[in-house]
């Protein structure tokens, strides 16, 4: 019974110190965002916006709506599996919204 106990606190503790997929990529998101934002030089604040705008698995969203609705931003979610070099799967998520609403005067309707 005791050995039982003690194999079975070992495998747990070993499947606990493993680091899941998406939990190593918000380590290398926070370990990118680290080296690219905490020095104040017009290069590394380049690199600081285009981490914020394209870094995987999270960043900020933008793009332009219906016509005249104008620019929305929000923030996205991807993640990326390629089990080998034939097959890769992508996921991703994203929401966006604008403070303009619909269909207030001057826009168009049809």
């Amino acid at each position: 019974m005791r050995l039982g106990l003690a194999i079975l606190l070992l495998s747990s503790t070993v499947a606990a110190a493993q680091e899941s997929r998406l939990h190593a990529e918000f380590r290398g998101e926070g370990d990118r965002f680290h080296e690219s934002c905490t020095k104040f030089t017009p290069k590394f604040a380049m690199q600081c916006a285009q981490l914020f705008f394209t870094d995987h698995p999270l960043h900020i969203a933008v793009g332009s709506l219906a016509p005249q609705n104008g620019f929305a931003g929000g923030g996205a979610f991807v993640l990326d599996w390629t089990p080998n070099e034939l097959w890769r799967t992508s996921w991703n998520a994203d929401a966006v919204a604008s403070p303009n609403p619909p269909g207030e005067p001057g826009s168009t309707s049809s």
